[in-house]
């Protein structure tokens, strides 16, 4: 017990190094059982530090579905005659740079997506799943009314 105390005043302390999310529980344990004056205020704080952990595995939960949307969508796309150019093929060769609304940072690359010579996607690297998921579920619409109106 002494160890995982000396892990939980380098965490919430000290602010040195983290707990994992088994010491934190283990400790969590521990200090349920005891009588310490700062019992109370350590439950409340790793509770909420486990809390964190729980928080993670549903983000990355949410992460790996919006990811495996985005492939399948991808995939739908090229079987459908779509293809992608990297922004390394723009401008002969150049890249294309631009200015990212949120940070005012240049050098970040635009990747788009086209069917029939016409651009129906376009895609930043660096931008969240979560966010992209949206942007490509809308751009899955417009690809299907440009296959519809080809088809007309």
């Amino acid at each position: 017990m002494r160890d995982l105390e000396e892990k939980y005043i380098s965490q919430f302390i000290k602010k040195e190094s983290e707990m994992s999310e088994v010491e934190a529980r283990k400790y969590l344990e521990a200090v349920r059982e005891s009588d310490s004056e700062y019992r109370i205020r350590r439950i409340n704080n790793l509770t909420n530090y486990l809390k964190k952990f729980e928080r993670d595995r549903e983000f990355e939960l949410e992460w790996r579905e919006a990811a495996m949307e985005y492939i399948e969508l991808t995939k739908k796309w090229e079987s459908l005659g779509a293809f992608y150019v990297p922004a390394e093929y723009y401008k002969n060769g150049e890249y294309i740079f631009s200015t990212r609304p949120d940070t005012g940072k240049s050098n970040y690359r635009l990747t788009r997506w086209f069917y029939n010579n016409i651009c129906f996607y376009v895609w930043e690297s660096g931008s969240l799943i979560t966010q992209t998921i949206d942007k490509a579920r809308e751009a899955d619409k417009k690809l299907m009314e440009l296959i519809k109106k080809e088809r007309r």
